[in-house]
């Protein structure tokens, strides 16, 4: 065969090979964008991720993906909870953030002792960031809303409090604000109850029967030398630091426990608005007038107080 023939040979070859990968990846393409839908993944009770991770049931959704109860077959069939983050880039590096901070966890608190959830593993799959966890259980919301919020006794929020703030005092130690506390991200570990009379409200009402928590969602949590956000927490636990923009600190956590224990007492939440204005008002009736040096160290004090340093 002369060097004619090799040459046109080589060329139908390469020309063959070349539409075969295109052809691969425009198939792989599809199949990934069918497996997305708004940067979620698309996926059906029984899929497998990793040929490890058999998906049973959905059991939330939030802004950064979803969590699936799994079962994990390389730890003989337990079940674990697997946060999937949505395939978009900033969700992305928020995972690996928040990586960092349940590693960091890990590290300091081995033995699971400090109330807050436990990181299983983390992998990549198909450019979701997806997070093992152990499971728990219906977050402290959750089961106030399925019992009409009717107040947990004064017993319970006791032992929830205690926990709480012990792993709180485990981040501070460790230079680390959650800044997302609420009754949410506090999970029990076994919501399973006994339903008993209540003489008081004359009703029935459910009595969790394990007041055992752990603290969630590390999403936001900032280590002491990072970056501070300059608007942190969701409204209703949110400091009156961080409504005028003044800075924060660990401070702004042992707010969101006030707002959350009272919460627990009250059945319904303490500051129940979605305008600074107002916020600041209600914080004010309650506690009495905030501190001059807060305010005038405000930007929004010219917008938001009168001369006399009461609110407009």
């Amino acid at each position: 065969m002369g060097k004619t023939e090799l040459f046109s040979l080589y060329k139908a070859f390469m020309d063959c090979l070349c539409v075969c990968i295109s052809k691969d990846a425009s198939e792989a393409a599809a199949n990934s964008k069918k497996k997305t839908e708004n940067g979620h993944l698309i996926y059906s009770r029984g899929d497998v991720l990793q040929d490890r991770y058999e998906i049973l049931s959905t059991l939330g959704e939030g802004t950064f993906g979803k969590v699936v109860h799994c079962l994990d077959h390389d730890r003989g069939g337990c079940f674990v909870a697997l946060k999937i983050i949505k395939n978009l880039e900033k969700y992305r590096e928020a995972a690996k953030l928040e990586i960092n901070v349940l590693e960091k966890i890990i590290e300091k608190d081995p033995h699971n002792e400090h109330h807050c959830v436990q990181m299983l593993g983390w992998f990549d799959y198909l450019g979701h960031t997806c997070i093992s966890f152990e499971l728990l259980s219906l977050s402290t919301f959750d089961f106030l809303k399925n019992n009409s919020f009717i107040p947990y006794p004064l017993s319970h929020i006791r032992h929830m409090a205690q926990q709480i703030c012990h792993a709180v005092s485990f981040l501070h130690d460790n230079q680390l604000t959650h800044t997302d506390l609420k009754p949410e991200n506090i999970l029990f570990v076994d919501s399973r109850y006994s339903v008993v009379y209540n003489p008081e409200k004359k009703c029935n009402e459910k009595r969790v029967n394990n007041t055992t928590v752990r603290l969630v969602d590390f999403g936001s949590a900032t280590f002491d030398h990072e970056h501070h956000s300059s608007i942190i927490s969701t409204r209703h636990y949110r400091a009156p630091e961080v409504i005028l923009e003044l800075g924060w600190g660990h401070a702004c956590d042992v707010w969101s426990i006030g707002c959350i224990l009272f919460e627990y007492y009250a059945g319904f939440t303490l500051f129940q608005t979605h305008d600074n204005k107002e916020h600041l008002a209600m914080m004010e009736r309650i506690h009495g007038p905030l501190p001059q040096r807060m305010i005038r160290r405000s930007r929004y004090y010219t917008f938001i107080y009168h001369y006399d340093n009461k609110l407009l």
